[in-house]
């Protein structure tokens, strides 16, 4: 009998070791630049985009954050017109030079309601997996067929996945029909960081289950 014991903590020894060896392995090759991309947690755990925070944050104290780093910011741009929409908008180096904007479309206020980084594409060496495996497990996941102008709105499996707790949004694109389905390598195309409402979108939608076949028949979406 005390043999028998041995063996299961032997074996239980062995896997929590192996387990270990995997996730410093995952670390170790775990793709920088998607860190570059990780938000950080701002009050009531809602995600900020290098303490720009959709909801609070106003332009002009964003204007101050970005400009107060001039070796990775350029090509700055602010859009203000009266009954228009607001957006600051710039180049970041550490994206390699991917655009970023500060979104407000309600005009008459001065606060921030979402930042998106993109579009990204094919040359960006991110992807989804990269992504998930940063901002963790997802709340829900959306799937639908779309022209892609990254693709010359040639049609592309087109992924959205949430995180409404933090309200992070990633978009990804699989341009491989008919591939209905959610894949790690597909192609990053946007993260979006909303103050409040996350967006309805065509499509199906369903409860994060990982990487799996979209549910039912593909559905093909007019945006």
């Amino acid at each position: 009998m005390a043999w028998l014991l041995k063996r299961t903590i032997a074996i239980i020894l062995l896997a929590l070791l192996l387990v270990l060896v995997v996730r410093c392995f995952a670390s170790l090759h775990r793709n920088p630049l998607a860190d570059v991309l990780q938000s950080d947690i701002g009050p009531l755990n809602q995600a900020c985009w290098h303490y720009i925070c959709p909801g609070r944050t106003s332009f002009g104290e964003a204007d101050a954050l970005i400009r107060a780093q001039p070796n990775r910011v350029n090509h700055i741009y602010f859009h203000k017109y009266p009954g228009s929409s607001t957006s600051l908008c710039w180049s970041d180096a550490f994206l390699l030079g991917a655009t970023v904007c500060a979104e407000q479309p309600q005009p008459g206020t001065d606060i921030i309601d979402y930042v998106q980084i993109g579009p990204l594409g094919d040359d960006f060496p991110v992807s989804l997996g990269d992504l998930i495996s940063v901002f963790g497990a997802p709340s829900s996941a959306n799937l639908c067929v779309r022209g892609e102008p990254d693709l010359q709105n040639s049609q592309a499996t087109s992924v959205e996945v949430t995180y409404k707790a933090m309200h992070v949004m990633l978009e990804a694109y699989n341009s491989h029909l008919p591939a209905w389905k959610i894949d790690p390598t597909q192609t990053i195309h946007y993260v979006e960081f909303y103050n409040s409402t996350i967006p309805l979108y065509d499509g199906v939608t369903w409860d994060w289950r990982g990487f799996v076949h979209g549910p039912g028949w593909v559905v093909v979406c007019n945006g």
